[in-house]
């Protein structure tokens, strides 16, 4: 019925099935459902439309839904009272006012109708307007989008189960709802595993790993931070306790390793991996470069990229603080139990070496 109208104070918006009475209308982008999850209503469109009381006065509806599968108009009264305007209820019907714009709709079949033709509704058309809006089955996809995408496995598994949730079982078979959900991919994707190495350098100081690690508190030397050197070759490891993580003082640091490791080792660094701190990407790339040492870095916002650093962080502050709670001696000798935890590190049968010591 093109003109009929059934205010509403349960209603959020104001609806419409006929797109002819619509102006300044566009398509939504997204789907809208409205009428709860059975009802398989649709909103497609929004708009204004016009309407016009007994004496010819005009009221427009702002933000009206258009959907097809309505027989009637929806009038929401919460949307007309939050714009200003003014309803009451009474046993004769509710009354709309607005200045001198007036509507009053009687009540049929417990609902307020209104026609703007002054068209009377008896108790069978009210009936009728609702008769074959609510569909028994409802498909895979409309309820995976409208149950907060959840798998559509599970609604095939469990659907039976929830109250009211009328699936259609030909739709485990439907290759349309067999589709991927864009927005499953969208919101649910995740990074994939990394795979862990399988081969190590051969040549000690071929590929050398090195971390940046914060302490929560000042070591009794003034230390704040932890830089490690890891050998991929032979997974020995030392470490630096330093007071800040200025790219000056790094840099010296990695100065006093490279003299020592290859002074002992009789090779030279080859390569170097770190994470992008600004800690390595500043003075540090300048030096190595002009030494021929190749810099790797790893991808951003991916320590897996650089896990023998990360591992070797880990396990020296987990013995560190194992040795503190153990002895009871004071949080400031963190430095010297990270110290005294890579001393004894490297000289522990490691199953990355197949038994051997670093």
């Amino acid at each position: 019925m093109k003109g009929v109208w059934v205010k509403d104070n349960g209603a959020t918006h104001h609806m419409h099935h006929d797109k002819s009475l619509f102006k300044n209308y566009h398509h939504l982008k997204h789907k809208l459902y409205v009428g709860g999850i059975g009802s398989g209503l649709k909103a497609v469109g929004i708009g204004d439309v016009e309407i016009r009381d007994p004496k010819n006065k005009t009221h427009t509806l702002k933000g009206v839904l258009h959907v097809p599968k309505l027989k009637c108009g929806l009038m929401s009264l919460n949307t007309l009272a939050l714009a200003g305007m003014n309803y009451a209820g009474t046993k004769d019907g509710c009354v709309v006012t607005d200045g001198d714009f007036r509507i009053q709709s009687p009540i049929r079949n417990g609902l307020c109708f209104w026609s703007e033709e002054g068209y009377l509704v008896d108790n069978e058309d009210a009936t009728a307007l609702f008769a074959g809006i609510m569909p028994k089955k409802v498909s895979l996809t409309d309820l995976h989008e409208r149950l907060a995408h959840v798998s559509k496995n599970t609604l095939l598994k469990y659907g039976d189960s929830i109250e009211d949730l009328h699936l259609d079982p030909a739709d485990a078979k439907n290759e349309e709802h067999q589709t991927p959900c864009q927005s499953c991919i969208f919101g649910k994707h995740a990074r994939t595993p990394f795979h862990p190495r399988t081969e190590r350098r051969k040549i000690p100081l071929e590929l050398v790993h090195s971390d940046l690690a914060e302490a929560n508190i000042l070591s009794l030397g003034k230390g704040k931070f932890v830089l490690t050197f890891t050998d991929d070759a032979t997974n020995y490891g030392v470490i630096s306790i330093l007071p800040n993580k200025n790219a000056t003082t790094v840099l010296n640091a990695f100065k006093e390793f490279q003299a020592w490791a290859e002074r002992q080792s009789g090779h030279k660094i080859k390569e170097l991996r770190t994470d992008r701190g600004k800690e390595y990407m500043g003075e540090m790339i300048k030096y190595i470069k002009s030494k021929g040492i190749e810099y790797n870095p790893t991808a951003g916002h991916s320590p897996q990229s650089n896990g023998v650093a990360e591992r070797m962080n880990r396990t020296l502050f987990e013995k560190a603080c194992t040795m503190l709670d153990f002895s009871g001696a004071p949080l400031e000798l963190w430095g010297e139990a990270v110290l005294a935890a890579t001393h004894i590190r490297n000289r522990i049968p490691t199953s990355t070496l197949n038994g051997k010591t670093p």
